[in-house]
């Protein structure tokens, strides 16, 4: 057949629309990667590694756009420039054979992933770093473990400090806390099903895989902005207006002998405000109560960001997120988290349920259970409110010695016991090796006290070493711990 070109149809394409539209790609381009920022596109940057990444994927977005642009701009010009005119019913050109085209679109794409290739290979290297000095308190490098379970995360700090005993202290938190430029080297492993580590403001991604330690790190970095919190530690006074002569509305009490300071949180309520440049801030204190407190007063600021699991892990997978703590530097951390914290663990509790208190927030009970005393609020777990006014039942119908033994055999062989609409599957074992037998003692001692009417003496645990005096204290601890202690070593092999 012979193909013949129609007198109203164009030879072909002009250079200028070629010049033009490769101009405004590369404008759209640029613009769309300079403008992703304010666009809120990405979360704040929280990380050195998120500045690194976020300029990489400013990178991508701008090559992109300029490629968006130009295919799509060029299809709508050919479509206008060289649209068959009305009754035009002839063929178009058979046109083919273009070798500089064929030139032109395989060098320059070629040439572009390599340059990809070398940025993202470059950003993987610097982000994944390791640090000379890693996860450095107070001069030092401790070890931070982190364990993914479903459903709650918990983290672990092998501190270079040791308690009256000798024994090395080592924190264990639901959070993560750190601070500003701290080089964060976290080993990590999961306890049942691949878990995946994302904190979204810090750009850090890194799955828990059963059987392997898998590390993340990453630098925090002060975002300039969204502080809402600062810590304080008691004493502090709330006034009820910045005039120091007035009347103090609300006052932590300075602790008691023998008992240690506890960081807490005042919520500043213009999160805006500039610290160096004022004196009183206005804040909401716990409680709701609202009022003033001296800056001279505050410990240190932080910051709070989400840290989620992103690996489908089960029906609780959605309530699978902690948060990541930042202070503004090594000294507020140091004062209003780490030290108080080691100085409470070197001195162990002489009571057991003190020690239930202590200790259960490093296992990832508040992932599944819920419990207000402890503020958990988990939902594919029984609830743990008033456990101990079921505590005898439930040790009838089980055939447990009490209530005490029916709750250690529960958290040492989950299994055995199915509580109505709870998965109970899900509950990891918690063998020896994993918790220790005076934390398994200290943890049924703390669940003994959780009646419905918050009076622990009414526990239905049938322990008969359970006896308080007048004011709400054990009569004899010694005799507590012994049979606790019984109790759990039919547990312990």
């Amino acid at each position: 057949m012979d193909i013949r070109r129609s007198p109203n149809q164009q030879s072909g394409v002009g250079i200028l629309p070629i010049i033009v539209f490769g101009v405004l790609s590369l404008i759209f381009g640029f613009a769309l990667a300079m403008a992703l920022p304010a666009l809120g596109v990405l979360p704040p940057q929280g990380s050195a590694q998120a500045q690194r990444t976020d300029d990489l994927f400013r990178v991508l977005m701008g090559i992109g756009g300029v490629v968006f642009f130009l295919v799509q701009g060029l299809i709508y010009y050919a479509a206008i420039a060289f649209r068959a005119k009305a009754n035009d019913t002839s063929d178009g050109p058979n046109i083919h054979g273009n070798t500089m085209l064929e030139i032109v679109w395989t060098v320059i794409p070629s040439v572009v992933v390599v340059i990809l290739s070398i940025l993202a290979f470059t950003t993987w290297r610097n982000n994944t770093e390791p640090s000379a000095t890693p996860n450095l308190i107070n001069g030092e490098s401790v070890a931070i473990n982190a364990y993914g379970q479903r459903f709650a995360w918990s983290f672990e700090y092998l501190t270079n400090a040791a308690d009256l005993n000798g024994d090395p202290i080592v924190i264990n938190e639901g959070d993560l806390y750190t601070y500003v430029g701290q080089d964060i080297e976290l080993e990590m492993e999961t306890r049942d099903v691949i878990h995946s580590f994302w904190v979204p403001a810090m750009r850090v991604k890194q799955d828990l895989i059963p059987g392997r330690i898998t590390t993340e790190r990453f630098t925090p970095i002060d975002a300039g902005e969204g502080w809402q919190f600062v810590a304080v530690l008691n004493p502090v006074q709330l006034y009820a207006d910045s005039d120091t002569s007035a009347e103090v509305v609300w006052e932590m009490a300075a602790p008691a002998e023998g008992e240690f300071a506890i960081p807490y949180e005042l919520r500043v309520d213009d999160p805006n405000v500039d610290f160096a440049a004022v004196d009183w801030l206005r804040v909401t204190a716990p409680g709701g109560v609202q009022g003033w407190v001296q800056r001279a007063d505050i410990e240190g600021r932080y910051n709070r960001y989400r840290l989620i699991c992103t690996e489908l892990c089960g029906g609780g997978h959605g309530e699978m997120w902690t948060e990541l703590v930042v202070f503004e530097n090594e000294d507020a951390f140091l004062k209003s988290w780490y030290n108080p914290t080691v100085e409470r663990l070197s001195v162990p509790p002489d009571s057991p349920i003190a020690l239930g208190a202590q200790v259960v927030g490093a296992y990832p009970c508040a992932g599944c259970h819920v419990l207000d005393s402890l503020g958990w609020a988990g939902a594919s777990g029984p609830n743990l409110n008033g456990i101990a006014d079921r505590a005898a039942s439930r040790a009838a119908e089980s055939g447990s010695l009490n209530g005490a033994d029916y709750i250690a055999h529960s958290i040492r062989h989950p299994q055995d016991y199915f509580a109505p609409g709870a998965w109970a599957v899900q509950m990891p074992v918690f063998d020896p090796s994993q918790m220790p037998a005076e934390d398994l003692a200290g943890i049924v001692a703390y669940l003994c006290t959780q009646t419905g009417n918050g009076n622990p003496a009414d526990s239905t645990c049938g322990l008969e070493s359970w006896q308080f005096d007048g004011s709400g204290a054990l009569v004899d601890v010694n005799a507590l711990v012994e049979e606790l202690t019984a109790i759990t070593d039919l547990y312990n092999e």
